[in-house]
């Protein structure tokens, strides 16, 4: 098997054969995609993971008297949690329906 038959599926085979060339750029590479990645990582912080359920089980709570402001809440947590401005900004977009 060739080394390109091992990467196949992956769109850009000539970067990654320069960075198998110059390992430190491959090392800096990989740090920076760890560091990119890590804020999205709900278990690399148990405080922050804790703190998430925590405040949807109050959300879970509200749900019983006030299930609108419930989903509401709900909704601004996963959107913090996935913390892209642009994607909050389009799902603020969409409009609401309650039952």
């Amino acid at each position: 098997m060739s080394k390109k038959d091992k990467f196949e599926g992956i769109n850009n085979y000539a970067l990654y054969e320069a960075l198998s060339k110059n390992p430190i750029q491959m090392a800096g590479r990989i740090i920076e995609l760890e560091n990119h990645f890590r804020k999205y990582r709900i278990h690399a912080d148990p405080n922050r993971r804790k703190a998430i359920i925590v405040r949807l089980e109050a959300a879970a709570e509200l749900s019983e008297t006030d299930p609108e402001a419930a989903h509401s809440d709900a909704d601004d947590i996963l959107l913090e949690l996935i913390d892209d401005e642009e994607i909050v900004e389009a799902y603020g977009k969409i409009k609401k329906w309650y039952a």
